[in-house]
């Protein structure tokens, strides 16, 4: 959810990735003004957003919840951004099965240290937060296993939540695919990803240019491409159902009904055959 633009030092008056997020999909209480100030900008170009990162959150649990009652029993998240105040995914899986292991990677210091202050008062062990740059996939896994939680002969749930609309077209293929080609058959990926279908091409633009790192909005065609496309260009990636759908709607929508108009995330599980 954070990834990808490395910054040197903190600076309250530049927006960053990680706290807009944050003020857009919770309390933000993190946030300062420039990037409550963005998450307001974008919400009045696209009202969707807002409600977009608030139904991640529970698509993320969703996917993790029935990634640990299919077996796997590891989860890596890349990009994981700030901890919640309440229930973190590890929260959740462990409700599952209480040895499940997590691992939490981001390429900001301060995203880490809240990590670290939670997970260290944390009770019982297979916790860890690392600082580490998810473009680069051998040293994420390398730093997972490190940790001695991320068994590579076991089936890994790896989480890209809201992350990979940060790398263009070449770079999301080439990583993605490198993330599954190397972990073993029966790993899934718990994937979600800002969508342009339905949106007017101007106030995309405008989003793009208020957003404080690149970011790349696609089709859903595009996206389904970057799960499914076979090897060597593609994971080749077998999707659960009910497949890519509205983020509001996996696995199924909420009581109340998707929101009107059209999402602005999209979200997959996909399984490595």
């Amino acid at each position: 959810m954070t990834e990808h633009t490395s910054t040197s030092g903190f600076d309250p008056h530049t927006p960053a990735v990680y706290r807009v997020y944050q003020g857009l999909s919770s309390d933000g209480k993190d946030a300062f003004a420039a990037d409550r100030e963005v998450a307001a900008q974008l919400t009045v170009l696209i009202p969707a957003v807002r409600q977009a990162a608030r139904a991640n959150l529970a698509f993320l649990e969703a996917a993790v919840r029935a990634a640990s009652q299919r077996g796997v029993r590891q989860f890596l998240d890349l990009g994981a951004g700030l901890p919640r105040p309440d229930r973190n995914l590890h929260d959740v899986a462990r409700t599952i099965e209480e040895d499940i292991r997590f691992v939490y990677l981001d390429h900001e210091k301060a995203v880490i240290t809240h990590w670290q202050g939670l997970l260290y008062g944390e009770h019982g062990a297979g916790l860890a937060a690392v600082l580490g740059d998810a473009l680069h996939p051998d040293e994420a896994l390398a730093l997972s296993q490190a940790c001695g939680l991320i068994d590579p002969a076991q089936p890994t749930g790896l989480i890209m939540g809201a992350l990979a609309h940060f790398w263009d077209d070449g770079t999301a293929a080439k990583t993605i695919t490198s993330y599954m080609e190397a972990l073993t058959a029966g790993s899934m990926l718990i994937f979600s990803h800002a969508t342009s279908d339905g949106h007017d091409p101007e106030q995309i633009a405008a989003a793009k240019d208020i957003y404080p790192v690149d970011v790349h909005p696609r089709t859903a065609a595009q996206i389904q491409r970057l799960l499914t496309d076979p090897g060597p260009h593609g994971p080749g990636l077998e999707l659960l159902n009910p497949g890519l759908v509205s983020v509001h709607a996996w696995p199924k929508p909420p009581e109340e009904g998707v929101p009107p108009g059209p999402p602005a995330g999209l979200a997959a599980v996909g399984v490595k055959p």
